[in-house]
């Protein structure tokens, strides 16, 4: 497809740790190039010839596969400048997203180059990468099968062209029927519109014939874009080969315009057309209504005498990109308690390596928490090894942490890991008091009242005659003679005392 008359379409164009946890404040980075692109290719407008080579004026869907490294921030950028023969057909922006909608950076593809800007989506995220694609325009000519793109960081990716070049139009001889074509304003905010039409072809539809073009009704024709140019009969090859031609005036009477919004019509006439032959070419703008998506389909048409001469169609594209990456993972430490705890906080700790064995950004973290209660430690990438401690346990007499304080952060690992940090104190016992020994009296003999006599020394052991002699008759009356001799005592010590009280 040939550019529209009188247009050159697209010749413009935190680490944080939840509750009671400590955060992390990275320190700000300096927002930097980055060398992202990985490759260019051209998609060849005709899908039924991909060998023909592209044409001046042909617009072509360009697209990139770009990635980062793990350690790109937030703002970092990067771009790919475009060779002489093409340029972007339209300035466009545009978000890179992922599959469920979040943004991974933003582009803006004007002129010569595409230039994007990371966000958040790389702090907690790894492996980001994805593609982006534009349209394209060609817009000289060359010999070259492939184009060499630069990026900002001056490294080179070719990327050959569909058909081996770029060739000129073939001028021909011109149409020799009315024709019209349709394609997107260089600021992408417009349909833009050309109609060619051959005086010839004016001459057979007769004297004061009216040409009338109805755009969608979606549309409105901004009448002030409204221009005509002339092409004289040999200057064909030329308008072809650099898009110039002669603007003819307003007041120069040889055609007029009549807009007519309720029908999305306008009329317009050729009162005196030139004589010599040649070509009207007219061109027009359309502005998108703002609700406008890719892929829909604005339809034009052009009548003469109520019989439709030619028609053409404008599908809205536009640039557009995606990105993904490895999510980063949370770990939650939960604090429980076995026993009697002191009121303290606890301190947590969590050490992290990539795959490297190297730090991972943000780590090692630190956060206090209390007993019942979680602290959560974000941005842990995939492939890291993390160690899980408690430097300061509350005192506590064993330290237990379930499922194991060391785990690797894999591609099959939920967005939060669970671990259960438990301390156990154990109760202090009560000491038993130790009894008091009573000691044992010893009886102290005493000696019998009244008995004043010496035992003899020796008391010869009777034989067994006495013995059994003893035993008997002697025996009772030794015990009661004593016991009579106690009861004197005891009348005579009653009858002194009765004495002693008469006196």
């Amino acid at each position: 497809m040939r550019l529209p008359s009188l247009i050159r379409i697209g010749t413009g164009l935190g680490a944080a740790v939840l509750g009671f946890a400590a955060i992390v404040v990275p320190a700000a980075a300096v927002a930097a190039e980055l060398d992202a692109i990985d490759s260019v290719s051209i998609l060849a407008p005709d899908p039924d010839d991909p060998a023909a080579p592209l044409t001046v004026g042909q617009e072509f869907l360009l697209s990139a596969e770009w990635s980062v490294s793990d350690d790109a921030h937030p703002g970092d950028t990067f771009s790919v400048g475009f060779p002489s023969p093409i340029s972007v057909a339209w300035a466009q922006s545009f978000d890179l997203l992922d599959p469920d909608g979040a943004v991974v950076g933003t582009c803006d593809a004007s002129g010569q180059s595409i230039e994007c800007a990371l966000g958040d989506y790389v702090l907690e995220h790894d492996d980001v990468h994805g593609s982006l694609s534009v349209r394209a325009i060609a817009s000289a000519t060359t010999g070259a099968e492939t184009l060499t793109f630069e990026t900002s960081t001056g490294a080179i990716v070719t990327a050959p062209i569909p058909g081996g070049g770029i060739v000129a139009d073939e001028p021909g001889d011109g149409p020799t029927d009315i024709r019209k074509f349709g394609g997107i304003a260089p600021d992408g905010s417009s349909a833009r519109w050309s109609i060619e039409v051959p005086i010839s072809h004016l001459e057979r539809l007769g004297d004061g014939v009216v040409l009338t073009d109805h755009y969608d009704e979606r549309l409105e024709l901004d009448v002030a874009s409204v221009s005509i140019a002339y092409v004289s009969p040999d200057g064909w090859a030329a308008w072809i080969s650099d898009r110039r031609a002669e603007a003819l005036p307003l007041s120069s009477g040889e055609w007029t315009i009549e807009n007519h919004p309720t029908t999305h019509s306008f009329d317009l006439r050729f009162p005196t057309p030139r004589a010599a032959g040649g070509w009207y070419l007219v061109s027009y703008a359309t502005p998108f209504p703002t609700d406008v998506r890719v892929g829909d389909v604005f339809e034009n048409t052009v009548t003469a005498a109520g019989v439709t001469v030619t028609d053409g169609a404008v599908e809205y594209v536009d640039a557009g990109g995606n990105g993904s990456g490895q999510g980063r993972r949370s770990i939650a430490v939960t604090k429980a308690v076995e026993g009697v705890a002191p009121a303290v906080d606890f301190v947590v700790a969590l050490d992290c390596v990539d795959r490297a064995g190297e730090p991972v950004r943000g780590f090692p973290q630190r956060s206090s928490v209390r007993a019942g209660e979680t602290a959560t430690f974000t941005g842990v990438p995939v492939g890291a090894a993390c160690v899980l401690s408690e430097p300061e346990n509350g005192g506590a007499d064993t330290v237990s942490i379930s499922p194991s304080p060391r785990l690797t952060v894999t591609s099959g690992s939920p967005a939060i890991i669970e671990l259960v940090v438990t301390n156990t104190f154990e109760p202090t016992p009560t000491p038993t008091p130790t009894p008091t020994s009573t000691p044992t009296d010893t009886p102290t003999p005493t000696d019998t009242p009244g008995d004043t006599s010496t035992p003899p020394a020796s008391t010869p052991v009777p034989t067994s005659t006495d013995r059994l002699a003893r035993t008997g008759s002697e025996a009772v009356g030794a015990a009661i003679g004593a016991a009579s001799a106690l009861l004197a005592l005891g009348a005579g010590i009653t009858v002194a005392t009765r004495r002693h009280r008469t006196h």
